[in-house]
């Protein structure tokens, strides 16, 4: 919204364009983890808790960090 009480179309996902809630859901591992088992944080972030967050809320989107070691 803007001060005039219209809608504007200025978000990255349109689904964030009338959101209640901002959740935010993080994994850290310390440097000496060995790259296999980062790895299996990564796809267990990636597709085991994104995908039951997009169960609880179908039509919600979601942004994953671009900065991810794993993608080197």
């Amino acid at each position: 919204m803007n001060g005039r009480q219209v809608p504007v179309d200025n978000v990255l996902h349109p689904a964030w364009r009338d959101s209640v809630v901002h959740l935010i859901v993080s994994q850290s591992w310390d440097e000496s983890l060995p790259s296999g088992l980062a790895e299996q944080a990564i796809h267990k972030m990636t597709y085991d808790r994104g995908y039951a967050l997009g169960q609880l809320a179908p039509d919600s989107g979601a942004y994953f960090d671009e900065v991810c070691s794993a993608n080197d």
